[in-house]
């Protein structure tokens, strides 16, 4: 069960969504703070920052207007520290795929997702940073090239159609799998 000393901070501009995420993520005993644009979640990061009390742990929308949440990533990934990043999406390209290479990211949840697929890949967000479990890749349909991109399901996670990618083709994983 997860304890309380964990800082999140849940970045979406849908109120529905966010609000359903932090339900879940409360009831797990997470401690939270939620964002709904981008210049919020910005402030917010900067604050934790200065404060001397980062966040543990970013929940991020990458498709988010008019500022979208890969700019965010982009500008999280220059601060140091770097909040770990678990990205959350309903559509992906292949340039938003690439932020899964990123250090900073944990892991990436496709939208729609239920509470037992939120509250496993927060956990597994928290086992890849203490070091108990490898860091996540995405796998691309396809790709079989040294350095691509792949994207395949979780061992234990059960299949989900997910987004349609740019020339039809479909991943079907509910979140990323470790490598």
């Amino acid at each position: 069960m997860p304890t309380s000393n964990h800082q999140i901070l849940v970045v979406d501009d849908n109120p529905s969504v966010r609000l359903s995420i932090c339900a879940a993520l409360r009831s797990a005993r997470y401690l939270l703070s939620e964002a709904s644009t981008v210049a919020q979640a910005r402030h917010q990061v900067l604050a934790a920052s200065q404060d001397g009390v980062p966040f543990d742990l970013l929940l991020l929308d990458i498709q988010m207007p008019p500022l979208n949440g890969q700019r965010l990533f982009e500008e999280l990934t220059e601060l140091d520290p770097c909040p770990p990043l678990l990205l959350m999406t309903a559509e992906l390209d292949i340039a938003q795929a690439a932020l899964v290479k990123d250090d900073h990211c944990v892991g990436l949840l496709w939208k729609p997702f239920d509470r037992a697929v939120l509250l496993d890949s927060v956990a597994h967000s928290f086992a890849v940073l203490s070091g108990r479990c490898p860091r996540p890749r995405l796998v691309l349909p396809g790709a079989s090239r040294p350095g691509s991109i792949e994207i395949a399901p979780a061992p234990g996670v059960g299949l989900k159609n997910g987004p349609t990618l740019p020339g039809g083709t479909s991943p079907v994983c509910e979140r990323v799998i470790a490598s």
